[in-house]
Parts: structure tokens; C-alpha cells; sequence
């Protein structure tokens, strides 16, 4: 393979790590959203 195309796959696998970092990210941050909302909603409903 060329240089270039070695610095592309290494630039394609950056991004996906970096993509699949920002999606566990997110589903972490919309559970504890979903939970505060539950949280709140039982309180409420008390």
C-alpha cells in the first residue's frame, strides 16, 4: 500500500473510534436523562 492510503485507513479508523466513543457517550448522557425524568415524574406522583 502507499503512504497515502495508510494515512487514510489510520484517518478512517480515528473517526470511527472517535464515532463510537461519541455514541456510547450519548446513550450514557440520554439513560441518565431518562432516568432523572422518571425520577422526577414517580416524585410527582406521590
Amino acid at each position: 500500500t502507499t503512504p497515502e492510503s495508510k494515512e487514510f485507513l489510520e484517518r478512517l479508523n480515528s473517526i470511527e473510534k472517535f464515532a463510537k466513543q461519541a455514541d456510547t457517550t450519548l446513550d450514557k448522557l440520554l439513560k441518565a436523562e431518562e432516568n432523572w425524568f422518571w425520577g422526577t415524574f414517580a416524585k410527582l406522583m406521590k
